[in-house]
């Protein structure tokens, strides 16, 4: 048994399972497990020779009565020291009992805590309760908002006509048995000839029924001239047959409002909400914006607003020739050894050219430098020149006027020659 040897019981702590105690020479000591170790009988304190009771100084601070149980049951199975290990199991027995106490109140504390939980959910239950009692009075406030004002609609009831006979009349269909409603059903009485207040209508708009306003626009694809969705257009009223155009989508039945160039044009969304704008007027060149309302059966409105560019002016007539490399033999001479050449020019930045020559078109975008250049298909060598035309597009949709040219594809090498007058003897 191995043993521990202190002056006095100052000297001695137990920290979970460890042992710290300072030794006869006044040295800090570390005992790894000492309480196991103690619990097993492996362990022995002494004071002054005699030995300590360790239960006195035991530091039940984390919980481990039950650690220490199942080493005090293995110790009690396997030892067999007689006087000795009765002794050892009674202390150990001491120390089980203390740290069982400490987890009886413990357990006291966690029943303590349990009840205040079931009180906390109780009390949640209770609340739930109520809000879904709020809940279904608001649905039944609700349900009662969406009652059409049968008085409002049919006076007669007010005139002695009752809920069962409206019912009845509202019920009633044709002899024919077509399903519509007959005409019998009361109408309402107009007593003053002036129209009904907007303010006080005579069904109310639940908020089921009531849905976001919305809209949006753009042009129109006849107007749409030019690249498609860059609201740039040629398109200003001023030639017949062409009107400035707006398609868009809103609410359904919603009352549409536009603006442009300081006028106004209205319309009414069909029941899916699909509405057209015709403008009217001559409208010049420039940068404008367009600003579009929609107002809901509710009142509720919506607005978009979007800028768009009408140009009307055609772009300069492009130029056109030959490039370097298939500018072959004098320059300028538009003949070339190149059967398929490639023609350059010059253009407005941003529109399109479109090269033809021999019923075939090419295109070309015109760069930020102000060039484009085209290469053709090759050409069959013939005697007479091929003719073509270029013409610019810009994206507003404006064509510009046509330029035109010709060039004669010569790919044959002809030799000429004979024999020189000093050797040519003979006949």
């Amino acid at each position: 048994m191995k043993v521990i040897n202190i002056d006095s019981v100052e000297n001695i702590k137990v920290v979970g399972f460890d042992v710290f105690y300072v030794d006869s020479e006044g040295n800090q000591q570390k005992y790894t497990d000492g309480l196991i170790d103690i619990a097993k009988g492996e362990l022995s304190v002494l004071v002054n020779g005699s030995e300590l009771d360790i239960s006195k100084v035991v530091d039940a601070g984390e919980n481990v009565a039950e650690s220490l149980n199942n080493a005090f049951l293995e110790n009690t199975i396997s030892s067999s020291q007689g006087n000795t290990a009765k002794k050892e199991a009674e202390s150990e027995e001491k120390v089980v009992d203390e740290l069982l106490e400490k987890q009886k109140d413990a357990d006291e504390q966690l029943e303590f805590v349990q009840q205040q939980l079931q009180e906390r959910l109780a009390e949640i239950e209770r609340l739930e309760k109520e809000l879904e009692e709020q809940k279904e009075k608001l649905e039944e406030e609700e349900a009662e908002e969406e009652i059409i004002d049968l008085e409002a609609l049919f006076p007669a009831a007010s005139a002695g006509e009752t809920e069962e006979e409206i019912t009845e009349d509202l019920d009633a269909v044709d002899e024919e048995g077509t399903g519509e409603p007959v005409q019998s059903i009361p109408q309402p009485l107009v007593d003053d000839p002036s129209p009904p207040s907007p303010s006080a209508p005579s069904a109310r708009l639940t908020a089921e029924e009531v849905e976001p306003v919305f809209v949006s626009f753009t042009l129109s694809n006849n107007s749409d001239s030019g690249k498609s969705g860059d609201l740039i257009t040629n398109v200003n009223n001023s030639s017949p047959g062409e009107t400035l155009a707006f398609d868009g989508t809103s609410s359904a039945n919603a009352s549409i409002s536009s603006s442009i160039d300081g006028k106004t044009f209205n319309t009414i969304a069909d029941s899916v909400g699909n509405w057209n704008i015709n403008t009217s007027g001559e409208i010049g060149d420039g940068d404008y914006t367009v600003s579009v309302v929609a107002t809901g059966l509710d009142g509720g409105s919506a607005s978009q607003t979007k800028n768009i560019t009408i140009d009307t002016t055609a772009p300069e007539v492009p130029s056109v020739f030959l490039s370097e490399a298939s500018d072959s033999g004098e320059k300028g001479d538009d003949i070339t050894n190149v059967d398929n050449p490639t023609f350059v020019g010059r253009g407005e930045f941003g529109s399109t050219i479109t090269f033809t020559i021999n019923d075939i078109d090419y295109t070309a975008a015109v760069e930020a430098n102000g060039t484009w250049e085209v290469t053709i298909d090759a050409l069959e060598e013939r005697e007479e020149a091929y003719e073509y035309t270029v013409v610019a597009e810009d994206v507003a949709g404006n064509i510009s006027s046509e330029a035109s040219g010709s060039v004669k594809i010569d790919t044959s090498i002809v030799l000429t020659g004979g024999l020189a007058e000093d050797s040519n003897s003979g006949t």
